[in-house]
């Protein structure tokens, strides 16, 4: 574990010490904005799984479910989308396949069974299912492959790869596409802006693709999602490690994971969004240059992960005009 954290910190590291930021600089959550544009999410999600699964009158959607906050929330959306639309008589049929592939830890497993439950005791009108299934021998098997390529072409091994995010999506589609369902994506804009996404990796339908971190938390308070969910610690899935241990090396002692990130989201607003520079971020905020330069350099540094480089004849000179 203490290897995993080492380059975990190599990764993401932003600063090292508290003063480096101004942890009064943050996101100001608004609930009662939220819960006003929930219906506006909810439609999205209607619309969007039936362009999905060409089917008008039935919403399926399958999620894999790690028990963290994100997938959570995206658990409780669909399952509230899927209930108004039911009530509204827009579809005759509406069910829900969480998978938690037992891949990650015993501590996502759990909690993945107890939102399993507590979606079953919300939304009785609704179909959900949970189902289990233990990847470790499948990944070992691929990752003993992929080693042995490595040595045989006489190269180094210098990152632990992202094969279980491969494969718990992949296999996600594969169900999906037998059965027809709609996988929906959980990655939030903070973990594309900051390139903790997996090339390869994916669902059809990313409902918080355009939503910062702070702002699923705030959806999560609306709905009502138990407080035990939303204090969990977010989790790196690549190197199973803590995520904000790995993004700062001090922070507040009263900071729940929430507080961290109205800090760091606010940040990646006028970075990312407002196109601030590292040096205006750091006047207008209070924050060490040392921390947005950190922020700012990892954010270009993964402009190819969120959009992958391709060739375009149109771009040169010859078709320019």
């Amino acid at each position: 574990m203490a290897y995993l954290e080492s380059e975990a910190k190599k990764l993401y590291r932003m600063a090292d010490k508290i003063e480096e930021v101004n942890w009064s600089a943050g996101y100001a959550s608004d609930i009662d904005l939220t819960m006003r544009i929930l219906p506006d999410i909810y439609d999205f999600t209607e619309r969007a799984i039936q362009t999905v699964t060409c089917n008008d009158n039935a919403l399926r959607a399958v999620l894999g479910l790690s028990g963290g906050i994100d997938s959570c929330v995206c658990s409780y959306v669909v399952a509230e989308t899927m209930k108004n639309a039911i009530q509204k008589n827009d579809v005759h049929d509406a069910d829900i396949v969480l998978l938690n592939w037992n891949a990650r830890s015993d501590e996502d497993t759990n909690y993945s069974r107890q939102c399993f439950q507590q979606l079953k005791y919300r939304y009785p009108q609704i179909k959900i299912q949970y189902a289990e299934q233990d990847l470790n021998p499948l990944l070992r098997n691929m990752g003993k492959m992929t080693d042995t390529l490595l040595n045989a072409m006489r190269h180094k091994k210098i990152y632990p790869g992202e094969l279980a995010t491969r494969v718990i999506d992949c296999m996600a589609l594969e169900y999906a596409d037998k059965t027809g369902h709609c996988v929906i994506d959980s990655t939030n804009k903070s973990e594309i802006i900051l390139g903790e996404i997996v090339i390869g990796a994916g669902g059809e339908v990313a409902l918080l693709a355009n939503l910062f971190k702070s702002q699923v938390y705030d959806i999560a308070e609306a709905l009502d999602i138990p407080e035990s969910i939303i204090r969990r610690k977010p989790i790196n899935s690549t190197f199973g490690t803590d995520k904000i241990a790995g993004y700062f090396g001090e922070i507040p002692s009263d900071f729940s994971p929430r507080d961290i990130y109205r800090v760091l989201d606010l940040a990646l607003l006028l970075l990312y969004d407002k196109k601030y520079s590292p040096e205006r971020l750091a006047q207008e905020l209070g924050h060490s240059k040392t921390f947005t330069q950190k922020l700012s350099r990892r954010i270009e540094n993964q402009n190819h992960r969120r959009a992958i480089p391709c060739f375009s004849i149109y771009e040169m000179d010859e078709f320019s005009t």
